[in-house]
């Protein structure tokens, strides 16, 4: 009981976070349709007014449907009280080539007392970047069993479904696996916070794709950056 309802605060203080919320506000100009069957963004209509507005990012809060095992990493050991409490709240843009993930951290992933491993925050931005390359495969995030529902039953982003992870559709094969992973750590990463992954495709050729992003605090200072 104590553990559900420390998750249930975290869950709380995730939605009420300004980061949030404007995230959720943003909005684009609407993509208008062209001879191609491709869409475009325009900056007014035929007819000169402008174009209505969307919002920028579709929200998920992704993770797999099966139980987890003690097999995986991210499904079985880095689950829980303490660790990832609850899901990452993931805002994709339309086109897929951009993400935020807003992600809870806990003293129970520190290297230092009181500091995030700085391999765990490898592992963060690898399945993050490996997002970004992906549409239509599943999510990294096999956190949270199937009775994640009754836990957010009352919470707004509960989310069954599978969420690709965005990179990985920009790939001919659908599959893809990380060949190199630099990072640069800039500051260090404290427990018991809220961290902001920004993650951008900027560059796909054939079987290769390339990915930044960085982890930020709720300031905006960057803590680590990778690529």
């Amino acid at each position: 009981p104590e553990h559900r309802a420390h998750t249930k605060e975290i869950e709380r203080d995730l939605m009420q976070l300004e980061v949030v919320k404007q995230l959720q506000a943003e909005t684009v100009p609407a993509p208008a349709p062209t001879s191609s069957g491709e869409d475009q963004t325009p900056t007014a209509t035929k007819e000169g007014t402008p174009a209505p507005l969307v919002k920028k990012y579709t929200v998920s809060r992704p993770y797999a449907a099966t139980p987890p095992g003690p097999h995986s990493l991210s499904a079985y050991t880095l689950r829980g009280p303490g660790k990832f409490a609850v899901p990452p709240l993931v805002f994709t843009t339309q086109d897929k080539r951009e993400s935020v993930l807003i992600l809870h951290v806990g003293d129970g992933l520190c290297g230092h007392e009181g500091v995030v491993h700085g391999g765990l925050l490898a592992t963060v931005l690898d399945e993050a970047l490996g997002r970004t390359v992906s549409r239509c495969i599943q999510w990294w995030i096999t956190l949270f069993s199937p009775h994640i529902e009754e836990q957010y039953a009352d919470l707004a982003f509960g989310d069954r479904q599978y969420r690709p992870p965005q990179a990985l559709l920009n790939l001919p094969t659908n599959i893809g696996v990380t060949a190199t992973l630099s990072l640069k750590y800039k500051k260090p990463t404290f427990a018991n916070q809220f961290l902001v992954i920004r993650t951008e495709l900027t560059e796909q050729r054939g079987r290769k794709a390339w990915v930044r992003g960085k982890v930020e605090d709720l300031d905006g200072q960057t803590l680590v950056e990778a690529e």
